[in-house]
């Protein structure tokens, strides 16, 4: 008897647009929210492994704008320190090691937008972020190309 094995493709339904920024994630979104049309608010945090032994949290706000019809989700890319769980080795154990999309190195924050979009909106998002004085660098990415798009999947 032969076995037939179903390979599914993750389906990317948003555009990234990756963030570079050395500030804590509610400092950036309230420098985001000052300067741009855009009010983010937290929300719970976005878990990478199953609700009852998450191996990585990571912070996450959305703004929900209901005339463009578009959802907009910033997580950051570095997960939370775990409270309380020093390790005995660890000189540093506030600092954390997990990235939700470890090929992306260079960008601490990433944001989602879910909804229709034209590239000319995409490309003026992507200056007005980067214009920011809390925003080091702001480039956008095509997810459907990294490995670990399934992390970001919803």
């Amino acid at each position: 008897m032969s076995k037939v094995v179903l390979q599914l493709e993750a389906e990317v339904d948003f555009n990234l647009i990756c963030i570079s920024s050395h500030h804590k994630e509610y400092r950036l979104c309230w420098d985001i929210n000052h300067h741009t049309g855009l009010d983010f608010r937290r929300i719970e945090e976005y878990y990478l492994g199953n609700e009852e032994d998450p191996d990585m949290e990571f912070a996450q706000f959305v703004f929900e704008d209901e005339l463009e019809h578009r959802t907009f989700f910033l997580i950051s890319n570095s997960c939370l320190p775990k409270q309380n769980v020093p390790a005995a080795d660890d000189l540093f154990p506030t600092e954390n090691q997990g990235k939700l999309v470890p090929e992306l190195k260079p960008a601490d924050y990433l944001l989602q937008v879910y909804g229709a979009a034209s590239e000319q909106q995409l490309s003026k998002m992507v200056s007005d972020l980067g214009r920011l004085n809390m925003v080091q660098a702001c480039w956008r990415q095509d997810a459907s190309r990294l490995r670990s798009k399934t992390n970001l999947l919803r």
